[in-house]
């Protein structure tokens, strides 16, 4: 069985820290954003796919070398 994943990352995050970091899901933990964190484990599960990331207008270049690094080709759309 195959399901599809929405990935919720369109928050400013601005109560987990003072907005001039930048929204929490794109933070490091452990030398990786939060978000790359979320989208290595689903993408680890092989029953995940199509995995829908929402972001905020206003994230794709903090987006996007994320999704590169995580050379996911169509499963993150």
């Amino acid at each position: 069985m195959k399901l599809g994943i929405v990935i919720v990352a369109a928050g400013r995050g601005e109560r987990a820290g003072s907005p001039q970091e930048g929204p929490k899901q794109y933070r490091p933990i452990g030398g990786r954003a939060v978000i790359e964190h979320t989208l290595a484990t689903f993408l680890g599960w092989n029953g995940a796919s199509p995995i829908v990331v929402v972001s905020h207008a206003d994230d794709k270049a903090l987006l996007s070398p994320v999704l590169q690094r995580l050379d996911a080709g169509e499963r993150i759309v």
